[in-house]
C-alpha cells in the first residue's frame, strides 16, 4: 500500500500530526486503517438494515456507532490508535494509561469485529490487562 502518496498519505503525513500533543500522537497504520474501514461498513449497513440507526449517509448516526452506545467492541476496534511520543518515564500516567488502553482494547475488538463476532461488553481478562497498566 502506498502510504506517503493519494488522500491517505496527506492525512497520515500533513492532517493528523496536527492533532498530536506534546505526549500522545495518532498511530496510523494503513492496513488497519483499512479492515476498520470495511468493519464500519458492514456495521452501519447492518444497524441501518435493524432499525437502530437512520440512513447510512447520515454524519450524527455514524458518530453514535463510535460511541459506547453499540458497544465497545465498536469503541475500541474502530476507534483511533494513538501512540506515545516521548519516552514513557517522560510522559504522564493519563498518557501512558490512554494508549495503553487503546492498544489492548483494539487488539481484543478488531479482530472479533472482523470475524463478524459481536462482543459489546469487554471480557474480564481483558478489563484485568487495562487496569494493571501503570
Amino acid at each position: 500500500m502506498r502510504h506517503r502518496n493519494g488522500a491517505y498519505g496527506v492525512f497520515i503525513w500533513q492532517i493528523f500530526p496536527l492533532a498530536s500533543d506534546d505526549e500522545v500522537a495518532f498511530d496510523l497504520d494503513a492496513t488497519e486503517f483499512y479492515a476498520q474501514t470495511r468493519c464500519f461498513n458492514r456495521v452501519l449497513l447492518s444497524l441501518e438494515d435493524d432499525g437502530q440507526i437512520k440512513a447510512v449517509n447520515a454524519g450524527s448516526e455514524w458518530r453514535k456507532v463510535l460511541s459506547f452506545k453499540f458497544g465497545l467492541d465498536l469503541f475500541y476496534g474502530l476507534g483511533p490508535r494513538f501512540k506515545l511520543v516521548k519516552d514513557p518515564k517522560l510522559t504522564s500516567a493519563a498518557s501512558r494509561q490512554l494508549v495503553g488502553e487503546n492498544r489492548i482494547g483494539r487488539h481484543w475488538a478488531l479482530p472479533s469485529l472482523q470475524s463478524g463476532r459481536v462482543q459489546r461488553l469487554i471480557p474480564d481478562e481483558i478489563a484485568a490487562q487495562m487496569a494493571s497498566i501503570g
